[in-house]
């Protein structure tokens, strides 16, 4: 087995934490209710697009739901699920 599960076990999580690798966020995002927010990744909803304005409305363990700031959407409420950023460039696959 090449890689795999044997490999990632000879490295702490914090170690991975502590990864600052460019194009891949921290291992903690830190949300609040209220917040004015820009898109930076396109999703499979209509409407959001990079550069999309949004409002924090709600924050879940795995999802987050946003208000479309733009007056096309009329503030309409979307829900975004959680997105693992899983980087290609490395030899040992992870997911934050």
């Amino acid at each position: 087995m090449e890689g795999g599960i044997t490999e990632s076990i000879s490295y702490p999580v914090e170690f991975f934490n502590s990864l600052e690798l460019s194009g891949l966020p921290s291992d903690k995002l830190r949300l609040k209710v209220g917040v004015p927010v820009l898109l930076i990744r396109s999703l499979d909803v209509p409407r959001l697009c990079i550069g999309t304005q949004l409002q924090i409305t709600n924050v879940g363990p795995n999802d987050v739901r946003v208000t479309v700031m733009t007056d096309i959407a009329g503030r309409e409420s979307v829900l975004i699920p959680r997105i693992p950023v899983i980087p290609k460039d490395l030899p040992s696959k992870f997911k934050r």
